[in-house]
Order: structure tokens, then sequence, then C-alpha cells
């Protein structure tokens, strides 16, 4: 939508929307990807392809640097999907989802690559977090599966990682789920 209403305001900028639609592109290619937007939507399907194709002429220096440092030699739609894209989504599930934005405009190379280790942490944090509420969950509260759907609640859960814990869930379960936690901000 974002990438839509900023082409709509460049109507008639042709020089402006030449310069500016190859990095906005790769973005919105990146976002479409990390949202899980169904790819067969023709508008979402042309919108990925042209970013990856994008990325892959050149890329922007933040997936440069996942590349250096994931060790991937010739970029696939798979490492965005599977390797970086999870792991800078994990900052925003967990901590402050500027700091992505901040390494998207980065141009030194050594800060981004100190980031990317720093994305590396946050995201096997994450990973951990969510393992220990989806355990707890199968431990403590299986029994309630018994219903048309599962619901489960507790003041301790990490509101940043229940949506991928309830799609695990949803599909040890076969059944809806709604995970439930106090926010964060509530003292």
């Amino acid at each position: 939508v974002a990438f839509c209403l900023a082409k709509a305001l460049l109507v008639g900028k042709k020089e402006e929307l030449a310069v500016l639609y190859p990095d906005f592109v790769k973005v919105v290619a990146m976002a479409t990807l990390a949202d899980m937007m169904p790819l067969d939507v023709a508008f979402n399907r042309t919108i990925t392809y042209g970013g990856f194709q994008q990325m892959k002429k050149n890329p922007l220096k933040l997936i440069k640097a996942f590349g250096m440092v994931l060790k991937i030699e010739r970029l696939k739609s798979d490492d965005l999907s599977f390797q970086m894209i999870p792991r800078m989504n994990a900052v925003g599930r967990l901590g402050d989802a500027n700091v992505v934005v901040e390494a998207l405009l980065e141009e030194d190379m050594d800060a981004l690559l100190a980031k990317i280790t720093t994305f590396n942490s946050i995201n096997e944090e994450r990973k951990k977090i969510g393992e220990a509420i989806f355990d707890e969950i199968i431990e403590k509260h299986l029994d309630d599966a018994k219903n048309g759907f599962f619901l489960a609640y507790s003041p301790n859960w990490h509101q940043g990682v229940l949506g991928i814990v309830a799609q695990k869930v949803m599909q040890k379960l076969q059944r809806p789920v709604i995970l439930l936690a106090q926010n964060s901000d509530d003292a």
C-alpha cells in the first residue's frame, strides 16, 4: 500500500520515479515476502518478481552483508524468505523495528556486518522464546484442546512471538488457535 501511494505521488515525475523505483521495488518485494502475501495474486507476484530481479542485479547493501555472513554466493528467493527476512522480523518482534530501517539505510559495510551479528542473536533468542512457549502449551494446556478451537493465555508469554507459536500449535492440533498474553506496555 505504501509503495502504491508513493508511486501515485510521483505521477508526472518520471525522472524521480525512474531513480527511486529500483530501490522501492526491492524493499516492497522483501515486505511482500515478509508478510507472506499470497503470490498467486498477480500484483504480489509481479512486484516480488520485479523486486527480486532488481535485487539480483544490484542488491541492497544489507542484502550483500547478509550474503557475506550467511555465505550465500548467488542470491535465491528462498535466501530472502527463509534466511534474511526472518532475522529482520525477529528484531521487530523482540525489540525496535527501527533498527532494521537503520540497517536498510546504512552505507558502512562493517556497521552492517555488526548489525547482522546482532540480528542473528535476536533471531536465536526469538526461537528459544517461541520453543519455550510451545513446549509449555503442549505440556500444560493440551487437555484444553478438546473444543472446536484452542485458546490459551499467560501473562508471561512474549506477545511478539505468539503468532509464530500459534501457527505451530495450529499445525499440531489441526484446529483454530488463539493465544493471548498481557500487553507488555501494561505495568
